[in-house]
């Protein structure tokens, strides 16, 4: 009985969590780009330009497709681990470069990067999660879609909670 207790737990559940959590991410990082187009041309310097946001955002199907022919092989010769920390890296450096550069230019060249974040942690997160579910690798594989749905359940919520307490930090220091 002590052996089916054990075999019903897997040890590598929080680190399929934590695989799960990257496509929650970059959910989050699609999703800015489509909710926020005023704001980023604005930033951008190119108000009024909404097509700006769709360039940028098909910049990232561009980097993913970019990146695609040496994500995999750098997955197989050096290990998931490092393709999924190779990733992360370049997430990093989409979501800061989005954020503060003020040219569509150089958003559409941080998106790029954003893409080759995606194709290199889809090459860690989908393998690995159907190696900590032999059994039901099917279920493991759509709960990455699930991770996306979840975050576009989410992220209006967390956007509304930390615009009140702005405003609530604003009104008190003010």
């Amino acid at each position: 009985m002590n052996t089916t207790v054990q075999k019903a737990r897997n040890p590598f559940i929080l680190t399929a969590l934590a695989l799960y959590f990257t496509y929650f991410i970059h959910a989050i990082g699609v999703s800015v780009l489509a909710q926020y187009k005023p704001e980023l041309v604005s930033a951008w310097g190119e108000p009024g330009n909404l097509g700006l946001v769709l360039q940028v955002s098909g910049a990232l199907g561009l980097g993913r497709l970019i990146s695609l022919p040496f994500s995999g092989p750098i997955s197989d010769k050096f290990g998931r681990k490092i393709s999924g920390l190779i990733g992360i890296v370049f997430y990093v450096l989409y979501f800061v470069g989005v954020a503060i550069f003020t040219s569509m230019m150089m958003a559409y060249i941080f998106a790029i990067i954003g893409g080759i974040a995606n194709s290199f942690l889809a090459t860690c997160v989908t393998p690995s999660c159907l190696e900590i579910f032999k059994e039901k690798g099917s279920v493991a594989n759509m709960f990455t879609k699930f991770s996306i749905s979840i975050r576009q359940l989410l992220l209006p919520f967390m956007i509304v909670i930390v615009a009140g307490m702005n405003y609530t930090i604003l009104r008190f220091s003010g």
